[in-house]
């Protein structure tokens, strides 16, 4: 019977240390879910239809770089927003009504990564590290000042978002999420 007690031991004591973990990484991830709602809502921002908004980056590009002439906006090879604001309205959705739990943040965090990746390099890439030359005379100071703004606030949104990753990481008892580099646009 010792014997047994000895070698049933260190299975016990694995499995209540891996409960104890379990359950101190489900209370992470119900405190850190609330933060991954506000990222959402906040990537909405940026996601957002032209119509709707007119600091985001397509109406920027639409109104002011391109003053509605669609073959410009074309020549920009932007990907539309049209195209990832359905799935970020539907992670929106999701987010807001789901319990806080770990599954849940783990599927939320990895939707909501994959779509910061994709935005930045379909849409912000296209401006910002690999502007056509020919249209380079419609960049005017107003422009400028409309795109710089627009940079500026979404490094601070990647710079946020990377800093909330990097965190959640480093809080769990084994790898959960991965802290992701999202590349940061460069002035013009």
């Amino acid at each position: 019977m010792l014997s047994f007690a000895v070698g049933f031991y260190p299975f016990v004591r694995t499995h209540f240390q891996e409960h104890l973990s379990e359950r101190r990484d489900e209370g992470v991830a119900r405190r850190a879910f609330a933060e991954l709602r506000k990222f959402v809502r906040r990537f909405g921002e940026f996601a957002a239809a032209p119509h709707s908004r007119t600091d985001t980056l397509h109406a920027i590009a639409l109104e002011e770089l391109c003053a509605r002439n669609y073959a410009n906006l074309q020549k920009l090879c932007v990907v539309p927003a049209e195209l990832l604001q359905p799935f970020a309205l539907q992670l929106r959705s999701r987010v807001e009504q789901q319990e806080g739990n770990l599954p849940n943040l783990v599927d939320g965090v990895e939707e909501l990564s994959l779509l910061v990746r994709s935005y930045t390099q379909y849409c912000v890439e296209p401006i910002f590290g690999q502007f056509p030359q020919d249209l380079r005379p419609l960049l005017t100071d107003r422009v400028r000042s409309s795109l710089e703004s627009f940079r500026e606030r979404y490094v601070v949104f990647l710079d946020d978002y990377s800093k909330y990753l990097e965190t959640l990481e480093e809080s769990f008892s084994r790898a959960r999420v991965q802290s992701h580099y999202f590349p940061r646009p460069k002035p013009l």
